[in-house]
């Protein structure tokens, strides 16, 4: 499976003291949008290694974000054997449907 990216256009006039702070809070959406994404490209379940490959994240970024995600009640993470299954919450699931 290829690496899902995603482009953010950001527009801007004399923002030079604010568009580092806009970089870096579109770089944290955009990368649990990413998550998502293959995450319902995968039917709404997918084992930890094979998002790690998807999304092209490190081990740790994608541990973050994923704790993260859980926190929020955006996923659910269940221990399968060795393994971790990556589960998109129903109620969330739904709602992209809409």
């Amino acid at each position: 499976m290829a690496s899902v990216q995603l482009s953010v256009v950001i527009i801007t006039y004399n923002e030079q003291r604010n568009i580092g702070r806009c970089i870096d809070a579109i770089k944290a959406i955009a990368d649990e949008i990413v998550v998502i994404k293959v995450l319902k490209l995968k039917n709404g379940s997918t084992t930890q290694s094979t998002l790690r490959i998807a999304t092209g994240f490190s081990k740790a970024t994608l541990s973050r974000l994923l704790m993260e995600l859980e926190q929020r009640k955006i996923i659910v993470k269940e221990k399968k054997g060795n393994k971790n299954l990556i589960i998109l919450k129903s109620s969330v699931w739904n709602n992209l449907e809409q």
